[in-house]
């Protein structure tokens, strides 16, 4: 699959919007999510305005067709579902559904954490970028109930 890794800018607030819906984990044989999910209280802070806050960083993996494929970007969210400090941010990433088990989640998160090489996220622990993260040096700081770890990465010495 042919594509280009690019930033992440607030023209693309659709696509990030699209892509934080996308990043929900639904278990194998589960309801998804309604799509109005994206708009709760908790969820906007992530997503929300996107290139308006200090610290806004991201980047969309773009097939030559102009179609998005993913994207990876980080937000500091006080308090958030991976907060872990204050000055690390969170991640976001999400591929699309048809892109998946290609690369570009492994792409994209490549070329963030050039940029922003300590952060932190939530993920539940049955979904399979669980092997993406951990690959990609994170590891668990809390569990936040049964099925949701907290894993922070950190630059390696």
């Amino acid at each position: 699959m042919e594509y280009v890794i690019r930033d992440l800018s607030g023209d693309d607030q659709e696509f990030v919007t699209d892509m934080q819906y996308e990043a929900f984990y639904v278990p194998p044989g589960a309801a998804p999510y309604p799509r109005s999910i994206v708009a709760e209280e908790a969820i906007l802070p992530y997503h929300a305005d996107f290139g308006s806050r200090e610290g806004d960083v991201g980047v969309a993996a773009e097939a030559p067709t102009i179609e998005l494929l993913g994207a990876a970007w980080v937000r500091h969210v006080p308090n958030g579902y991976g907060f872990v400090a204050e000055e690390i941010p969170e991640l976001g990433i999400a591929v699309a559904a048809g892109a998946r088990g290609r690369g570009v989640g492994s792409a994209l998160l490549a070329a963030l954490v050039d940029r922003v090489p300590t952060l932190s996220l939530s993920c539940d622990v049955r979904n399979p970028a669980m092997r993406l993260y951990r690959r990609f040096g994170f590891e668990l700081v809390r569990m936040d109930g049964e099925n949701t770890a907290v894993m922070l990465r950190r630059p390696h010495h």
